[in-house]
């Protein structure tokens, strides 16, 4: 179990189908699920972003 605050502020837009979590950073990495939505996590730097499309892509 984690104690620790999780603060990940959320955006959906309905008229694109994003769902954005951003992370305070300026690197994004954006994938779609199977019905298209469209999801986004920003990131802070380029190192974390790589971490989370290989996570993504297994």
């Amino acid at each position: 179990m984690t104690t620790g605050l999780v603060n990940w502020p959320v955006v959906s837009r309905e008229r694109d189908h994003l769902t954005r979590l951003t992370m305070e950073g300026s690197t994004a990495v954006t994938f779609s699920d199977p019905a298209e939505h469209r999801y986004q996590f920003v990131l802070g730097d380029h190192a974390h972003a790589e971490l989370v499309a290989a996570a993504i892509a297994r």
